[in-house]
């Protein structure tokens, strides 16, 4: 076949590549066919038992121009919507068919007032059909009232899997080259308090190896969010070169210093079969501004935080010294790191595997994926790994205990040994006591809740009874990393809503 008529493909002739003009841009989207109402899926959802999920487009393009994306390029700028007859149709074919999750692929979920209208047809769907039961969007970048209004609705019927308060960076140098313009953190401050009081989940996203970026203003970015109330959900991730971005430029790349792994693709969650095909992707390992040393030290630095913080092993700790004590997130992270990275015991031997596996990438071998398939053969997110293994060692939380006593020398043993303790009461853990009541010297849950709404308040050291009334019980470690940790990691699922304070 003569493919040189084909546009908008790439071929081998006698070992030479050639390629043919661009595809014109589809401009009336009723041109292009629905892969579920066209019958595509209907033969292996017959034949498997499986759960599925679903990827669903409502509009095309986006108006931004971020350099690390592809989607905001000249060709993607101009945003074209689906006709809302197909949505609908889409919606019940999606509950006909018992769907558990929808992921809403477009760039801005709720930039239109006619996504409220999606949103209400939805949750029709879900009352008539019983599914799909969880909806996942990336929100319009500067969130606005419309997209709490449908955060809003999602979260009355239980479907909500977090919303999107996104940054990139908090380093302005940062967002000017990166062509990003973040919303004012004093409206962030009010929007995490806004959503934590209605009791919805957000997530922020910060991307590693950004041109400008350094180990420094990374960690000061992080600092920034938790002291403005972002506590649950730090989603972090590596720059990509992506294969239309600005950023995969060459002159870009040379402008900035851009250096990259090309490495095995860690499809996040992903099943692993013997037989799978191995795809990869380029991610940056350094640029002119994070030598590659500092990536790995602003890699294992992020982990850590995702995974002892957002994840809730340490976050009640963090808190309250913030408060009481005025130490910084960051310090007392970065403490950590330092006070455990040469020992021997479990959080050591943790934390030098990390440094292990950032460095192999830093110098183009490896992957960002631990290989530890103890929780499901899947590919796991390596914060995930590092909260599961932690949660279930009985010597995580004196480790805790004794790194607080070793580096803070303005605590004393008996403060230590109730912020722990208390600290260990508020997660949801995969086994334990069904209910449980314990007397501590302070109300350290009334104190640590209102922190975390970013409210002013005054530890009330009064004899205090702490506790829950009901602890969820899961059948195996496999089914709570399911349930809870990937599940539920998108807001405080890790918290334990039984949770109470009772004077004496």
């Amino acid at each position: 076949p003569n493919f040189e008529n084909v546009p908008g493909i790439r071929f081998r002739i006698l070992g030479e590549i050639r390629s043919t003009p661009a595809q014109p841009k589809i401009e009336d989207l009723n041109f292009v066919p629905s892969p579920y109402l066209s019958g595509t899926f209907d033969k292996i959802l017959t034949k498997h038992e499986l759960q599925f999920q679903v990827t669903q487009e409502t509009h095309r393009g986006c108006p931004y121009s971020c350099t690390f994306c592809d989607w905001g390029s000249a060709t993607m700028s101009k945003v074209r919507r689906f006709p809302k007859e197909r949505i609908f149709d889409e919606y019940k074919w999606f509950g006909k068919n018992k769907i558990e999750l929808l992921y809403n692929a477009d760039a801005n979920y709720g930039l239109f007032v006619e996504d409220l209208e999606l949103t209400e047809e939805l949750i029709e769907t879900k009352k008539q059909f019983g599914f799909p039961k969880k909806f996942r969007a990336a929100y319009a970048k500067n969130s606005n009232d419309r997209v709490f209004e449908i955060a809003n609705m999602l979260e009355d019927e239980n479907m909500c899997k977090g919303v999107t308060l996104s940054f990139q960076s908090m380093d302005t140098n940062v967002l000017d080259l990166i062509k990003r313009k973040n919303m004012k953190i004093n409206n962030f401050r009010e929007l995490i308090t806004t959503y934590r009081e209605a009791k919805i989940p957000t997530y922020t996203e910060l991307i590693i190896g950004l041109p400008g970026e350094t180990y420094e203003t990374f960690k000061s970015g992080i600092n920034l969010l938790l002291d403005a109330g972002q506590h649950d959900s730090l989603s972090i991730y590596n720059a990509m070169l992506l294969q239309n971005s600005e950023m995969n430029k060459a002159e870009y790349r040379e402008l900035h210093g851009i250096e990259y792994a090309n490495i095995p693709l860690l499809l996040l969650h992903g099943s692993i079969e013997v037989d799978d095909v191995v795809e990869y992707y380029d991610v940056v390992t350094a640029t002119a501004s994070m030598p590659k040393e500092d990536w790995v030290r602003t890699t294992v630095f992020a982990w850590v935080v995702q995974a002892l913080h957002c994840l809730n092993l340490t976050q009640s700790i963090a808190v309250t010294l913030n408060s009481l004590h005025g130490v910084k997130y960051t310090d007392f992270y970065e403490g950590l790191i330092a006070h455990f990275e040469n020992s021997q015991n479990h959080f050591g031997k943790l934390i030098q595997e990390l440094m292990e596996i950032a460095s192999e990438v830093s110098n183009g071998r490896g992957s960002l994926d631990l290989g530890d398939r103890s929780y499901g053969n899947i590919m796991w997110p390596v914060e995930e790994i590092v909260f599961l293994r932690l949660i279930n060692s009985p010597e995580t939380f004196p480790l805790i205990n004794d790194y607080l006593l070793s580096n803070f020398p303005q605590l004393q043993h008996k403060e230590v040994q109730e912020m722990v303790r208390y600290q260990e009461l508020t997660i949801k853990k995969p086994n334990g006591p069904a209910s449980i009541s314990e007397e501590f010297e302070a109300d350290w849950h009334t104190y640590v809740s209102k922190l975390l709404l970013n409210q002013s308040v005054e530890l009330n050291r009064s004899r205090t009874v702490i506790g829950y009334s009901k602890l969820e019980s899961f059948q195996s470690l496999e089914d709570y990393a399911r349930e809870v940790v990937w599940y539920g990691r998108k807001g405080s699922s890790l918290f334990n809503p039984t949770l109470f304070s009772l004077p004496v």
